[in-house]
């Protein structure tokens, strides 16, 4: 099976097929061929007037994007979809913390030392704030 070099997915995916269930292989396979202005990044769908692709005869798009415009903004769309994804991680962690000092989730602090090194960066968190109860008001000084 060349679809993985690892011994278990392969284990996996054998089974996936005997007992019939599609994989993302399978569902690529069935996608192709695929749109060749999508794969080389120049097919812009973010307005009404297109999708456009990008070619030779017509180099820039109906709203005057050309190819380096395009990929460009493609590549920042995808980076910063992928950085609100942290961020909104990053904000049930804030959530909790917050929710705990209020006394609304019931969460103990395990791994002190961790908690003294994730927190070094930090100006909002001092050793004395970390190991007793924080006053509710606590994020209006991060």
């Amino acid at each position: 099976m060349d679809k993985t070099p690892d011994p278990a997915v392969r284990e996996m995916i054998l089974r996936m097929e005997q007992i019939g269930c599609d994989t993302t292989f399978d569902r690529f396979d069935k996608q192709k061929p695929q749109c060749t202005f999508g794969l080389a990044g120049v097919c812009c769908k973010i307005c009404n007037m297109g999708p456009c692709k990008i070619t030779p005869q017509a180099p820039p798009g109906v709203c005057g994007a050309d190819a380096d415009l395009i990929v460009s903004r493609n590549l920042l769309r995808s980076a910063a979809a992928g950085v609100a994804q942290h961020g909104a991680h990053a904000r049930e962690v804030i959530l909790s913390l917050k929710f705990v000092a209020e006394g609304r989730l019931n969460l103990p602090i395990i791994g002190v030392e961790k908690l003294h090194q994730v927190s070094k960066p930090s100006v909002f968190l001092t050793t004395q704030m970390m190991l007793k109860p924080w006053p509710a008001n606590w994020l209006m000084y991060s």
